[in-house]
């Protein structure tokens, strides 16, 4: 008997049918199984040796089976509430171990769309659990995140979960951001993991926005090969890092958004093709009429190549001295350098006839001798009015720098507003109405970029990667370069949207300001301000002009300001913009006393379109050549000064045109030649001079322009 054991094991009736399958499987033929029911006891006899190994087996089955047999009738099941978000931060700080710890027969599940969390167990297992996810969750903090809309919509394209784990786990950071109505909330397990994790995605993202001021660009289908192509290069399946959309309301704008290097770098292809795409005019102005009709007529072939070559529309001027290009602003530059060289192979030059009846004789017989001229000296020749430079100018001029509104401050600064040209004001600063990046390729920050030199663009360049982009409301200031003001101020002004126009107004007014205070502390004494956001950003002029000019005054009125300003240039090139911030000016500061004078567009002093009396004023009339080489310019200047009388300058009256008429009556049939020479029909004109008797002895003055 000493061979044989036996042993005995706790066990009811239902634990036992739940477990006997699997402890005969284990015992096998080796020792036989007696249950006595009625004390809830298992015995298990045999060989000693068989009975050292089943032992440990049979008891854990039995104690397994009673422990399930348990949960079956004491267990229970409680609820909690839990998001996604804080049932991740809880597994991040061990709550799956921790409940293994406590039972490994144990339950918990999350129904993610009703957001309860579910603990079955026994009653001691599902307590102690629930008090270990109660104890974290009162020291859980949480934040509500104020982001762009494109963010926010950029994260709602990703999966919260993965983004949190890139972004903060795989940090080392316990924290996780979700999508709520309200926007982007930020959980963390404590406040300074919190302000860690929120450092964290302000560092990582980024928005771009970029100002289309062309929407033709976007449906070019470069464009779209160009955005998909972006796309494609940052962006995979499983990990979006980059996003590009459009601005529903606004059309004009586009944003970028997503991780911060590719943020950059779609940014800068996207930027570069809109500038280089846009449509754009460029004007190319000559020294005379006659360059023109000359490079139309005479060049054609050349600058049919050039505008073929480079896909743009090329407007010869028919009353004006110059050359428009129309195109993608990157062929129009290229054409534009092509033409100028065109330009400046050509020679030009003029001289004055000083003999009467020299127009009429042009207009009504110069065909004659034109062929000649073209022939011997590839030169074109043209009538002109004398005075065309100075209508030219007149015309470019006739507003501008005109003063539509001042007044004197309490403080003694003089506030104007002006119709001028930034580009070419002779203050201390101006002020440029930038983007955030300082990136000047649209409107006036690009009109001073041509006027400064690419170094502007350097210096500001320079700034953004030292010191990052600014933001709407802030100001710097930098050198000017080539323009003549001694500081440029960089302000960047909002984006005017409706759904929030008390802070477009706000930043509005901080730019303004910071504008004043930046010049301020290089201490300039006279500034330019332009409307600063009435452009591609969207701000509607009239309230534009009030808040510009509510800012100025609250400036100037402010305690310690203005220091070393003692004059505020408002400026624009619009006649509208301009008329408008004066109105606003004699309102704002309407105490004061303001001297408001709104001058009307001058109305255009049309000239011909067509044939030489186009560019022919009834009072003084010349010719102009045109050459392909300056001989020609040569000879008919030496036959000039040998034959032609000197040049006398006599007063025009309607005497003087009396005589002129009676003179020409008086030739009858006979002609006269270009320099007033008296011949029979048939004669061929020639460069003679006249020796001038009876009443042509004070010829009436007449200028000819040689243009070779």
């Amino acid at each position: 008997m000493s061979q044989y054991s036996a042993f005995e094991c706790k066990v009811n009736a239902s634990a036992w049918k739940a477990a006997e399958k699997e402890v005969r499987s284990v015992v096998k033929e080796d020792a036989a199984l007696v249950l006595d029911a009625s004390r809830g006891i298992l015995t298990v006899a045999g060989r000693g040796d068989d009975i050292k190994k089943v032992k440990g087996p049979v008891e854990n089955i039995v104690l397994k089976a009673i422990s399930q047999i348990k949960r079956q009738t004491e267990g229970v099941s409680e609820s909690i509430d839990m998001s996604p978000a804080k049932f991740y931060i809880r597994n991040q700080e061990g709550l799956l171990k921790a409940a293994l710890d406590i039972s490994p027969d144990m339950k918990i599940s999350l129904d993610e769309g009703a957001q309860k969390l579910t603990i079955t167990g026994l009653p001691a297992e599902v307590y102690k659990t629930k008090s270990w996810i109660l104890e974290r969750t009162v020291g859980m903090s949480k934040k509500q995140l104020n982001v762009p809309p494109s963010l926010l919509d950029y994260l709602n394209t990703v999966d919260a979960m993965d983004m949190s784990k890139s972004l903060f786990t795989s940090q080392g950071i316990s924290a996780i951001y979700s999508i709520d109505s309200k926007g982007v909330l930020l959980l963390g397990t404590s406040e300074p993991v919190l302000a860690v994790a929120e450092k964290k995605m302000q560092t990582m993202f980024s928005v771009e926005t970029l100002d289309v001021e062309d929407q033709e660009v976007l449906k070019l289908p470069n464009w779209v090969d160009l955005n998909q192509q972006l796309l494609d290069t940052f962006n995979s399946l499983k990990n979006k890092t980059v996003a590009i959309q459009i601005q529903p309301e606004r059309r004009n704008q586009i944003t970028v958004t997503g991780f911060q290097i590719p943020v950059k770098e779609v940014s800068n292809s996207l930027r570069e093709f809109i500038v280089n795409f846009s449509q754009v005019k460029e004007t190319i102005r000559v020294g005379s009429f006659a360059v023109v009709q000359f490079i139309e007529n005479k060049k054609k072939q050349e600058w049919f190549s050039i505008a073929k070559d480079n896909a743009v529309k090329v407007q010869f001027d028919s009353e004006r001295p110059k050359i428009t290009l129309a195109g993608a602003r990157l062929h129009v530059q290229k054409a534009k350098c092509c033409f100028q060289e065109l330009t400046s192979a050509l020679s030009t030059d003029n001289f004055v006839v000083d003999k009467p009846g020299a127009k009429k004789y042009f207009q009504t017989q110069g065909s004659l001798f034109l062929s000649t001229i073209m022939t011997e000296y590839s030169c074109v020749v043209v009538l002109c009015p004398e005075n065309q430079e100075e209508e030219e100018e007149e015309n470019y001029g006739e507003e501008n720098g005109l003063c539509f509104c001042k007044v004197k401050t309490a403080n003694g600064v003089l506030v104007s507003v002006s119709n001028a040209d930034i580009c070419t004001l002779n203050v201390d600063a101006v002020v440029n109405a930038a983007n955030e990046d300082l990136q000047h390729i649209g409107g006036l920050a690009h009109a001073l970029l041509m006027a400064a030199g690419p170094e502007l663009q350097k210096i500001s360049n320079d700034y953004i990667q030292v010191k990052g982009k600014l933001r709407p409301g802030e100001a710097i200031v930098t050198g000017a370069c080539n323009l003549p003001c001694k500081y440029v101020v960089h302000a960047v002004g909002p984006r005017f949207h409706d759904s929030d126009k008390r802070t477009a107004v706000s930043r509005l007014k901080l730019a303004v300001k910071n504008s004043l205070k930046q010049a301020e502390q290089v201490n300039c004494s006279t500034i330019a301000l332009p409307a600063i956001s009435s452009g591609v950003f969207g701000f509607p002029v009239d309230l534009c002009a009030d808040t510009i000019a509510q800012a100025v005054k609250e400036y100037c009125d402010s305690p310690g300001a203005p220091r070393s300003l003692t004059e505020i240039q408002l400026v624009d090139n619009i006649h509208n913009t301009v008329k408008v911030l004066a109105t606003a000016v004699n309102r704002e500061f309407n105490d004061l006393g303001p001297i408001l004078t709104l001058p009307q567009l001058a109305g255009g002093r049309g000239t011909g379109v067509s044939g030489f009396t186009a560019y022919s004023p009834a009072d003084i009339s010349g010719v102009e050549v045109k050459a392909s080489h300056p001989g020609a310019i040569k000879a008919l200047k030496e036959e000039e000064d040998a034959e032609v009388d000197a040049e006398e300058d006599v007063k025009e009256n309607p005497e003087e045109e009396e005589k002129e008429e009676n003179a020409e009556e008086h030739l009858g049939g006979q002609q006269l030649d270009l320099t007033g020479e008296v011949r029979a029909p048939g004669d061929t004109p020639g460069l003679k001079g006249m020796e001038g008797q009876g009443r042509w002895s004070r010829p009436r003055r007449r200028v000819l322009g040689l243009f070779c």
